[in-house]
C-alpha cells in the first residue's frame, strides 16, 4: 500500500544536502523539497546515487507525464504532468511504493517491470488499464513505455514510465464506430420495434448493462409502456407491462420532462429516488440512466439502461446513450412512415381491386392511361391497346368520343352512358363519369374516371315498364276503383271504372280533383287520415262516402293503400283501390243497434262486479299459475298497504311469510289441478313490515286463479291467546299438584334431615381424636346439606319457600357477587357485567336471588366446555317480550331484568320447551339434577316477576328475569357474616311435636348451655307459659297437631310476656306465617333443615340485639 511520507517541521532542508536537486517551479518540486525522505525507502536526498538526482532532474524539467519508480521497493516519483493520471491517488503516492499505489493493476505491469529489471524494455499503444483513482473503477487507455534506469554502476536502478492518457480518443473513436455499426443495423430493418430491440441490445451490450430498453409515452403524458427490451442473463424483462410516471417520483420526471438526461448511481442514496426505491427495487434495479425523447415538444419516449447494482455512470455512457436514442428514434420514424405508406398502397391496391366498378385516369390532354385490369377483364382489351372507344358500340361511340372531348377541352367534368362490346361479344350499358385535377394555379394536370356497368338498372327499368303495363291491363278489368296518388294526394291515375262512376274526365279527377266527388262531412277526416299515413309510411285504411256521377246520391266507400317506390325515380308514391261497402255499411248500421242494448246490459252487469271489486273489504286477487300477479281489488291497500302499482307482476309468493311458502307452494299446486281452495290459511307481509293472518277461497281456471281473503289476525291472536292461556293454566295446576306433593314430602323429608344434621353435629364432638370416624360423619353432613338445598329447590319451583324481601339495588347486588362468580366462571370463558345506568330498585329475597343467579351462571358456564363469552346484565325495560318455553305473551311494565347470557351449545325448540320442568337436565347422570331452571323459574314467579329463555343451537342461551319496578330505594348491600356457634345461660321453650327433632334441638341447645324446656304441641307449650315458667325465647314449629296452631300459641303467650323473643322453625311453613309466598311482616323464620351454627347465631342474634321477632 502507499506510505504517506509527512515533513517533519524539525527537518531543515538545508540539512538534505539536495543540492538545488528540486529548485523547480511547480507543485511537485515543491513537494520533492518538503517531503521528509529519510522515511522513504530511499533515504535522505544527499544520500542518492548521481544517476537517480539526473533522473530526477530530467522528470521535474519534461513537459509531458513521466514517472520513476526508484528501487526493488519501486519507490515513486513523478511530474506534475503526471498528476491527473494520478487522480485521487496522489495523496500519498509521492515517495511511497508503486504496489501500493497501483495495486489494483499491479498483477498486469508488475510482471512486466520485473522484466524491465533484467533490462528488457515495453511500449504500447491504446492499453486498456482498469483503475480506481476516483473512487470507482474505470476503462482508461494509454500509450506509454517501461524502461530501465541505470544507477551509478550501471546496473538497473529502476524503471521510468513515460505516458500520454489516450481514453478519450479511444472512446471518442469507439463512439464512432458504434454509432456507425447501429446505422448499418438500423438499415437492415424495417419494423420500428425490431429496431428499438436492437439498439437496445447493441447498447446494452456495449456498455455492459443488465438492462435496455425503450419506452413509449401515451398521449395525456401519464404512463409509460414497453413492448420489448433487452436483458442480461438473470435478468428479468420488463416487456408488457405498463406504469404510471408518477411511480418515478417528480424529481426525476421534472429532470425528464426538461430533456435532460438522468442519472442515478445510487437508487436509494440519491434523495430524488430514495422516497420510491422499493418500486426500483421490485424490478431488480439499483442504477439507471435514461434518456428522454421530446419530439415535437412532446415528452415521447425514453432509453433506460439499468443495472442491479450501484455504479457509476461516465460522461461518456450518457452521451452515447444520447446519440443512439437520436439516432434510433430517427430510424423509428422513417420506418413508421415508410409502414404507414405501404399500408396506404396497399389499401388502395385493395379498394380498386375490391371495386366492382373500372376505375381509370387519363393526362391532362385526354389520352387515358393503360386500361386497368377490371377493364379488360370486361372488354377483353389489353392495356396497350389503346382508345377504349374501339369497345364502344358503333351508333353510342361518335356521341361519347364527342363527349369526352368537349370535356377535356372545357376543363368540366365527363358524363356519358353508352353500350360497351363485353369479351364474350354482347353489350352492356355502362355508365362513365370523369373529374379533373388541378394544379395551385388551376391547371388540369390529371382526369380521374369511373365507369359502372349499368346493365342491370337499365334491364330494370325496362322489366318496370312491363311491369307498369300489366298493372294496367289488371287495374282496368278489375270492378272496383283503382288509383294512384302522391305524398300530397294528388292523383295522377286511375283506371276507368272510377272514371265511369264519378261521371268525369279521366283529367278532370287528376290532381286534387277527386276531391269534388267527396262527402263534405267525410273530406276532412279522409284528408287528415292522408296526412298521417303519409307522414310515417303507412298503409292507407278509410271508409268515406262518394257520389255518384250520374244518380248524384251517395255510397259507402273503403279506401285502401300501401305506399311503393317508383323503381326508376325513387319517388314514394301510394297505390290504391276504393271498394263498394255501402250494403255491408247499412247492414252494421242495424247490427250496431242491436249491440248498443246488448253493450248497455253488459255495462249494468260489469259495472255491478267492479262496484263489489272496489268496494270489498275482502282482499281479491287475480294471479297466473307462476305466482305473478295479475289484478287486486283496492282492499289491499286498506289492509295490508300495497297499491295496485306495486304489486301487479310481482309474484305473490314474495309476500308470504317465509315459515308458510311451503304450505302456499303446495296449495298452488292444488289449484294448478283443479282443486278448488277453502279456508286455506297463511301470512302476508303487510308494507310497515308486520305480518296478517289471511283465510283464501280460491277457484282455477285455464289461465289463472281467481282468489279471495279475509283477515283473520285478530281471531288467530285470540286462538293464540286462548292456547297461552291454557298452556298456563295446565302449567299452574302441575306447578299446584307439585306444590302440595312438594309441601308435604318436604316437611317430613326437612325434619329427617334435621334430626340426621342435628344428631351428626353432637356426635362430633364425642369422636374428636378419630380422624375416620370424624371423616364419615363430615360426609353425612353433606350428603345433609345437599338434601337440604334439593328440599328448598323444590319448594322454590312449586313457589312454596318463604321468602323475605327487600328493596335492594340491583347494581350493588352484582358488585358484592362479582368475585364470587368470577370464581364460578374460571378463567376459560370471558366474564363481563353490563349494567345500564341507574337501575330502578326491586323488591325481592336477597339470598335466593344471589342463589339463583349463582346457579344460572354455573349452568352457562357448563354450556361452553370449549370457552366462550359469559355475560351478565341489568337492565331497565319497559315491556317484558313474549315466551316459547312459558307459553307466554308480552307484558307491558316497567321491570328491572337481571340477564344471563352465554355463547355455549345452546338447545334445539324440543329442549327448550322442557327446560323448565323439574328434574328434566341434559347433562350426564350425576352431574345435575335438572331443578335449577325450574327453581329460578319458580322463585321469579313467586316473587311477582317473569321468566324468559331463549336459546338457539350453536349461538347460546340467554335467560332473563324480569322484577317489578320498586319505588322505594334500594337498601345497602352487605355481606352476611358468617354464623357465630356461641351460646347463653337464657331460657328457651322447645315445642316440637316430632320426638327425635325435639331431643335433637334440645341436645343442641343444652350443649349451648341454655336452659330448656320442652313441649309437644302448641296447648302444652302454652300451658308451661302460663304456669310461670321464666322464658327468654320461645323456638316452635309452624306446623302443630292438636287444635292450636303456633300463631295462636304465639298470640296467646305474648299477651302473657310481651317481651317474648320466638323464632319459628318448619321443613315447610305452608299458610300459616307465609301469605303469597312472603314471610308476615315481622316473623323470624329458621328452615329446616339447619346447622348448630345456624341456630345458635340466629338465637344469639334475637336475644343479644332485643329483636323478638313477631
Amino acid at each position: 500500500m502507499a506510505i504517506a511520507v509527512l515533513p517533519d517541521p524539525g527537518y531543515d532542508d538545508a540539512r538534505q544536502g539536495d543540492d538545488g536537486l528540486f529548485d523547480y517551479p511547480g507543485p511537485m518540486a515543491s513537494q520533492m523539497r518538503e517531503l521528509d525522505w529519510r522515511a522513504t525507502p530511499l533515504g535522505p536526498v544527499h544520500a542518492w546515487p548521481a544517476s537517480l538526482k539526473t533522473a530526477v532532474r530530467i522528470l521535474l524539467q519534461c513537459q509531458l507525464p513521466m514517472y520513476i519508480a526508484w528501487g526493488r521497493e519501486f519507490v515513486q516519483l513523478y511530474n506534475d504532468a503526471y498528476l491527473p493520471i494520478l487522480g485521487a491517488k496522489h495523496v500519498g503516492a509521492l515517495g511511497g511504493t508503486a504496489p501500493g499505489t497501483w495495486h489494483e493493476i499491479w498483477h498486469v505491469i508488475g510482471p512486466m517491470w520485473e522484466e524491465v529489471w533484467d533490462g528488457k524494455s515495453f511500449g504500447f499503444d491504446d492499453f486498456k488499464l482498469t483503475i480506481d483513482r476516483f473512487g470507482y473503477r474505470e476503462d482508461c487507455y494509454f500509450n506509454y513505455s517501461y524502461s530501465a534506469v541505470p544507477d551509478d554502476a550501471g546496473n538497473v536502478g529502476g524503471v521510468l514510465v513515460t505516458f500520454t492518457e489516450t481514453t478519450q480518443k479511444v472512446l471518442s473513436q469507439r463512439r464512432q464506430d458504434f454509432l456507425l455499426s447501429t446505422a448499418q443495423r438500423f438499415r437492415e430493418l424495417t419494423d420500428p420495434f425490431d429496431i428499438m430491440r436492437a439498439a437496445s441490445e447493441l447498447l446494452g451490450t456495449h456498455l455492459g448493462v443488465a438492462r435496455a430498453g425503450y419506452g413509449e409515452i401515451d398521449a395525456a403524458g401519464e404512463t409509460v409502456s414497453v413492448k420489448d427490451d433487452w436483458t442480461a442473463p438473470g435478468m428479468a424483462s420488463l416487456a408488457g407491462e405498463q406504469r404510471p410516471l408518477a411511480s418515478f417520483g417528480p424529481a426525476i420526471i421534472d429532470v425528464l420532462r426538461r430533456g435532460e438526461v438522468l442519472r442515478l448511481d445510487d437508487i436509494a442514496a440519491d434523495a430524488r429516488s430514495a422516497p420510491y426505491a422499493a418500486g426500483y427495487a421490485s424490478i431488480g434495479t439499483q442504477a439507471l440512466l435514461v434518456v428522454p425523447i421530446i419530439r415535437d415538444g412532446r415528452f415521447a419516449a425514453i432509453l433506460y439502461l439499468h443495472q442491479p447494482a450501484p455504479c457509476q455512470w461516465r460522461e461518456e455512457d450518457a452521451a452515447l446513450a444520447r446519440d443512439v436514442a437520436d439516432q434510433t428514434w430517427e430510424a423509428v420514424a422513417r420506418a413508421r412512415a415508410q409502414l404507414d405508406l405501404r399500408e396506404s398502397e396497399d389499401h388502395f391496391r385493395h379498394t380498386v381491386a375490391l371495386n366492382p366498378d373500372v376505375q381509370w385516369t387519363a393526362d391532362a390532354q385526354g389520352i387515358v392511361d393503360p386500361l386497368p385490369p377490371r377493364w379488360q377483364e370486361w372488354t377483353g382489351q389489353q392495356a396497350g391497346d389503346g382508345n377504349w372507344m374501339l369497345a364502344a358500340h358503333p351508333d353510342d361511340r361518335p356521341r361519347a368520343a364527342h363527349a369526352w372531348a368537349h370535356a377535356v377541352l372545357a376543363g368540366q367534368p365527363f358524363d356519358v352512358q353508352a353500350r360497351i362490346r363485353l369479351a364474350d361479344g354482347r353489350y352492356h350499358w355502362m355508365h362513365a363519369r370523369a373529374f379533373p385535377r388541378r394544379d395551385s394555379a388551376g391547371k388540369i394536370v390529371k382526369w380521374y374516371g369511373i365507369t359502372q356497368d349499368i346493365q342491370a338498372y337499365r334491364d330494370a327499368i325496362d322489366e318496370q315498364e312491363r311491369h307498369r303495363q300489366d298493372f294496367r291491363k289488371l287495374a282496368e278489368a278489375m270492378p272496383n276503383h283503382a288509383w294512384v296518388m302522391d305524398g300530397a294526394a294528388r292523383l295522377s291515375w286511375c283506371n276507368n271504372e272510377f272514371v265511369a262512376y264519378a261521371g268525369m274526365g279521366e283529367e278532370a279527377l287528376h290532381g286534387t280533383g277527386w276531391t269534388a266527388i267527396v262527402h263534405p262531412d267525410d273530406l276532412g277526416q279522409a284528408l287528415d287520415a292522408w296526412r298521417e299515413c303519409t307522414a310515417t309510411g303507412a298503409a292507407y285504411d278509410n271508409e268515406l262516402r262518394l257520389r255518384h256521377g250520374g244518380s248524384g246520391a251517395y255510397r259507402w266507400f273503403i279506401a285502401r293503400a300501401l305506399p311503393a317506390h317508383d323503381p326508376v325515380t325513387g319517388e314514394l308514391r301510394w297505390i290504391g283501390t276504393s271498394t263498394d261497402v255501402h250494403a255491408q255499411k247499412s247492414l252494421a248500421d242495424s247490427l250496431a243497434t242491436i249491440n248498443h242494448g246488448l253493450e248497455e246490459e253488459v255495462a249494468r252487469r260489469t259495472a255491478d262486479r267492479d262496484r263489489m271489486w272496489r268496494l270489498s273489504t275482502d282482499v281479491m286477487l287475480v294471479a297466473r299459475f307462476d305466482a305473478s300477479i295479475v289484478a287486486v281489488n283496492p282492499a289491499w291497500t286498506e289492509l295490508l298497504g300495497w297499491t295496485e302499482q306495486d304489486l301487479l307482476g310481482q309474484r305473490f309468493l314474495d309476500l308470504v311469510h317465509p315459515d308458510d311458502v311451503a304450505a302456499t307452494l303446495a296449495e298452488a299446486g292444488r289449484l294448478a289441478g283443479g282443486i278448488k281452495t277453502m279456508r286455506f290459511e297463511n301470512r302476508y307481509r303487510h308494507r310497515d313490515g308486520s305480518y296478517r293472518w289471511l283465510s283464501w277461497t280460491a277457484v282455477p281456471d285455464e289461465s289463472f286463479i281467481h282468489a279471495v281473503a279475509r283477515d283473520v289476525t285478530q281471531e288467530k291472536e285470540q286462538r293464540l291467546a286462548l292456547q297461552h292461556a291454557e298452556m298456563a293454566l295446565r302449567q299452574a295446576q302441575k306447578l299446584e299438584s307439585i306444590g302440595k306433593l312438594t309441601g308435604g314430602v318436604a316437611h317430613d323429608f326437612n325434619n329427617i334431615l334435621q334430626v340426621l344434621q342435628g344428631s351428626l353435629q353432637l356426635l362430633q364432638g364425642h369422636v374428636r381424636g378419630n380422624e375416620a370416624a370424624g371423616q364419615r360423619i363430615a360426609t353425612a353432613l353433606r350428603a345433609v346439606e345437599r338434601g337440604g338445598r334439593l328440599s328448598a329447590q323444590l319448594l322454590a319451583f312449586a313457589r312454596r319457600q318463604p321468602l323475605q324481601p327487600a328493596v335492594l339495588d340491583p347494581r350493588l347486588v352484582l358488585e358484592s357477587m362479582d368475585e364470587l362468580l368470577r370464581r364460578a366462571v374460571g378463567d376459560e370463558i370471558a366474564f363481563q357485567v353490563v349494567c345500564g345506568a341507574a337501575p330502578w330498585p326491586v323488591s325481592v329475597d336477597k339470598d335466593q336471588l344471589e342463589n339463583v343467579l349463582l346457579n344460572l351462571v354455573i349452568n352457562a358456564r357448563d354450556a361452553m366446555p370449549g370457552g366462550g363469552t359469559l355475560t351478565v346484565e341489568i337492565a331497565n325495560v319497559a315491556r317484558v317480550d313474549g315466551d316459547l318455553a312459558s307459553h307466554a305473551g308480552s307484558i307491558a311494565g316497567e321491570h328491572v331484568m337481571f340477564a344471563v347470557v352465554d355463547t355455549g351449545t345452546g338447545m334445539t325448540r324440543e329442549v327448550l320447551e322442557q327446560a323448565c320442568e323439574p328434574f328434566f337436565t341434559t347433562k350426564p347422570v350425576g352431574e345435575g339434577t335438572g331443578l335449577g331452571l325450574s327453581m329460578a323459574y319458580g322463585f321469579v314467579q313467586q316473587s311477582g316477576g317473569h321468566f324468559r329463555i331463549a336459546s338457539e343451537p350453536g349461538k347460546g342461551t340467554a335467560v332473563r328475569l324480569y322484577f317489578p319496578r320498586c319505588t322505594e330505594a334500594g337498601a345497602p348491600v352487605s355481606p352476611a357474616a358468617p354464623p357465630r356457634c356461641e351460646g347463653g345461660s337464657e331460657t328457651i321453650l322447645v315445642v316440637e311435636d316430632d320426638p327425635d327433632v325435639q331431643a335433637t334441638v334440645v341436645g343442641i341447645l343444652k350443649d349451648l348451655g341454655y336452659h330448656v324446656v320442652c313441649a309437644s304441641c302448641a296447648e302444652a307449650g302454652l300451658e308451661l307459659i302460663r304456669s310461670g315458667t321464666p322464658v327468654d325465647l320461645l323456638f316452635t314449629d309452624v306446623i302443630m297437631p292438636g287444635a292450636m296452631r303456633s300463631p295462636e300459641m304465639v298470640r296467646h303467650a305474648r299477651a302473657l310476656l310481651p317481651g317474648l323473643a320466638v323464632l319459628y322453625t318448619s321443613g315447610y311453613a305452608q299458610d300459616a306465617i307465609v301469605h303469597d309466598g312472603r314471610l308476615d311482616p315481622g316473623v323470624q323464620l329458621l328452615s329446616k333443615p339447619y346447622s348448630r351454627e345456624q341456630l345458635a347465631g340466629r338465637i344469639r342474634r334475637m336475644l343479644g340485639n332485643g329483636n323478638t321477632g313477631r
